[in-house]
């Protein structure tokens, strides 16, 4: 809903490792229930990895990391935050939605 996947799809495109650590995002959003906190981390983690990688120019896997990279995956890192920021206040109270286990719907039979 806020650009989270079309974030990662831009980023693996970007830096495919980067975008592996974001994934770290899913893992937080499955063991806290906040979907919310996830994308936020997973986000953060994935942009600081990519700064990591392009100020030292790291290649991994064959894929080179530049200083170029940071143009997109920047701005895009800040949006995607900024956007989430009802999110991150709601967090802070306590009163942020979880993600909930609901029973499948019965079938009228």
């Amino acid at each position: 809903g806020k650009g989270v996947a079309a974030g990662l799809g831009a980023l693996a495109i970007i830096s495919p490792f980067s975008a592996v650590i974001a994934l770290s995002g899913v893992i937080i959003a499955v063991l806290s229930k906040y979907v919310s906190l996830g994308s936020v981390i997973g986000t953060s983690l994935s942009l600081g990895a990519l700064i990591v990688f392009s100020a030292f120019e790291v290649t991994i896997f064959g894929w080179d990391h530049d200083r170029w990279d940071l143009l997109f995956a920047i701005p895009v890192s800040i949006l995607i935050i900024w956007s989430h920021q009802s999110n991150i206040g709601r967090l802070v109270k306590g009163d942020e939605s979880k993600l909930e286990n609901k029973p499948a719907p019965r079938r009228a039979q």
